[in-house]
């Protein structure tokens, strides 16, 4: 899996990208290269919760900060950067887990240990989020990637780890996820089994029309 191709972004603005390998993403979680940024992103939005902001005003005050973090569309190698764009898929699809409770996040963080789906996990650059690497089959075509591997994702969420509600869409908006700086993450040698994806023709409809069940 560490050998599958990537598409890295040097921040949030940078549309052209550059191909790379999972495995050398991962490595940039732990490398110590951008643990000053995010240290800093952390501590301004732990200034902003001591401020009186919510954790979603004291997020999108971060917006400039997080948008020079690098980003990865770990799902694959994209030609731009939509969904609708992939070229060659990873065989995952990545779970952006957001604004969770110090509770919430440790009971995740348990749960996702022995998932059989989960390849990786990392916190996100406020550390109150997760990133999480599922496991899907190969080979999956554009229309399958945006619209029926989301749903299945989100309904095994509800189910597995009991936080459909907090998924983000992060296909429908932007593909890619951002890398930040962490020394414990987990990455499996191993999955044992792939999240079940049903091949649907038309699969962005099929999305729209699990979004308004």
């Amino acid at each position: 899996m560490k050998d599958r191709r990537t598409t890295l972004y040097a921040h949030a603005k940078d549309n052209k990208g550059q191909a790379t390998t999972l495995g050398a993403v991962l490595a940039m979680v732990t490398d110590g290269k951008l643990e000053k940024p995010v240290r800093a992103i952390r501590e301004k939005f732990a200034a902003g919760i001591a401020n009186g902001l919510t954790r979603k005003e004291a997020k999108k005050a971060l917006a400039t900060e997080k948008g020079g973090l690098p980003c990865c569309t770990f799902s694959g190698l994209f030609e731009k950067r939509k969904a609708d764009h992939l070229k060659e898929h990873t065989g995952l699809i990545v779970a952006d887990l957001d604004l969770l409770t110090d509770d919430k996040l440790a009971t995740l963080l348990n749960c996702l240990k022995s998932d059989p789906h989960v390849l990786f996990y990392f916190t996100s650059p406020t550390g109150t989020g997760l990133k999480v690497g599922v496991r899907v089959p190969d080979g999956l075509e554009r229309d399958t990637h945006a619209g029926s591997a989301f749903w299945a994702l989100r309904g095994y969420a509800k189910g597995a780890w009991g936080i459909a509600e907090l998924l983000q869409d992060a296909l429908a908006r932007r593909e890619d996820a951002a890398i930040q700086h962490e020394r414990r993450i987990l990455v499996k040698v191993r999955v044992r089994e792939e999240l079940l994806v049903k091949e649907v023709r038309g699969a962005r409809s099929a999305a729209r029309r699990g979004g308004r069940s």
